[in-house]
This record gives C-alpha cells, structure tokens and sequence, in this order.
C-alpha cells in the first residue's frame, strides 16, 4: 500500500503535542499468522536465527495464537528507496546499501504502515496493515553464534516485538526485550514476562487455557466494533530506529 510522505516527527517531542502518536498499534487477529518473507542473501544461520525469533512470540504465549509464520523466502531488494518496501510482501531484508533517508548509525529499523482508527477517541489506535525489518548490514557486522558483532537474534526479537506492534517498555533490559537500548553485550534470545503480558493484553490472549480462543476472537470482534466507519481514516508510517549508541528512535511520517 502507498502513503503520501509528510514531514518526519521526533516522537521524544514533548508528551503534550504528541498523545494521539501514541495510540497503541495492532494487527486484525484474522491477519495471523503472518507471513514473513526473510531475504534469501542472509546465511543459513542467520535465516534461522530470524525464523526462531519469528517462533519464539507464539511459544511465550504457549501458542495460544501463532503470531507469524516465517516460513518462506523473498529476494533482496537491492534499492535505497524505502518506498520500495511499500509492497505485499512482510519482509526482513538484509541490506548492504543503507537509504539515506535512515540515519547510518542504525543497527535496523522496523517500518510499520497502519491506518488510525477512531482518531481523537479514548479507543483510537492504529491498524497495522504492513510492516518490514530492515538490518544495517553495510555498517554493522552481525552475529549468530556470539562471535564479534551485535547478537543478531537479540535484534530481530526486540523488532519483531514492534512488527507485532509492541512499543518500548522502560523498566530494564533484564525485565524486557523491548527495553530501549541494545548494545553488543546484550542477549535476549526470548520474550520477558513484561512482554508477554503486554501482549496478552495487546490481543486478548491468556496463557490459562482453551479459553484463550474465545477471548481472541471476541478482541477481534472489538476491534471492528470501536471503529468509526465514518470517519477520515488517516494513514500512518511509524519507523523505529534502534542506534548503535544503545538509544532508539521512533519516528511517524
């Protein structure tokens, strides 16, 4: 799906001229698993890295709902053009030509389209449409096996945490894989407590039993329930950029 690109907006700006940028982000629960295309130029380790991380969302919640299928290939872009990402395909791209448009301190950027529903209502959130994974391989050196390099699986799990629609969480790296600083001596290889439980509560999933089913058809239910059918609906580009300096950025177009 296209957009039309408006000027970037630091979203550190202050809280008072940024709320509605914060409305939380999700995907349609008919839309999972969904299917995530991983570059064929990654190695055979890294494309298993990237497809155990992928697993690792659905095993925290016990598979009560499988969140991505990682199962299949796409073919690198080989383009500097971000607008090229803007296609049908949910990919995770390794890219040895960084775009100008993203910062080159960035280990990997998670670009999300979505539409925002509900716009100035208690219950307004953005509806995921498309999401891509972009890693910085033509600065940054990568790893699989803890050799020299950023641990690759502790990239890919922390972005797909914001693939799946999870915002950063501020208590510790240790309490959270969505903390916002990543450095090379950090590894986490599975999600936190905190972050499962946010997702639970992002879609409506328990971990307690078969009735955890119910409850995520019901969410999906709501979801088109809250939605203002009649009003503008507003697209929105979010890219989260993770630096190498430990810090990260999010930023909406």
């Amino acid at each position: 799906m296209g957009c039309n690109a408006v000027q970037k907006t630091d979203l550190r700006a202050p809280a008072s001229s940024r709320s509605s940028l914060m409305a939380p982000s999700k995907w349609d629960a008919s839309r999972f698993p969904i299917k995530i295309k991983v570059s064929e130029d990654f190695a055979s380790a890294e494309d298993q890295a990237i497809r155990d991380m992928a697993n690792a969302w659905s095993d925290s919640v016990s598979n009560m709902a499988e969140f991505m299928d990682a199962a299949y290939t796409t073919q690198e872009k080989n383009s500097v053009d971000l607008n090229s990402y803007e296609d049908t395909v949910i990919g995770v791209y390794k890219l040895t030509q960084w775009p100008s448009e993203l910062p080159r301190t960035a280990l990997a950027v998670t670009q999300i389209i979505g539409v925002r529903k509900n716009a100035g209502k208690s219950s307004e959130y953005i509806a995921i449409e498309h999401a891509d994974i972009l890693v910085n391989y033509e600065v940054f050196s990568f790893s699989t096996d803890f050799t020299w390099g950023y641990d690759l699986q502790t990239i890919i799990l922390h972005e797909m945490g914001h693939l799946l629609g999870l915002y950063h969480d501020e208590s510790s790296v240790d309490q959270s894989v969505m903390y916002p600083s990543i450095t090379r001596y950090d590894t986490n290889r599975f999600p936190k407590e905190r972050d499962i439980q946010n997702l639970e509560s992002k879609y409506g999933i328990s971990r307690a039993g078969s009735s955890a089913n119910q409850a995520f058809r019901q969410n999906l239910s709501n979801n088109t329930q809250d939605t203002n059918e009649n009003a503008e609906e507003e697209i929105v580009v979010i890219q989260f950029e993770l630096m190498a300096d430990g810090t990260e950025n999010r930023r909406i177009l």
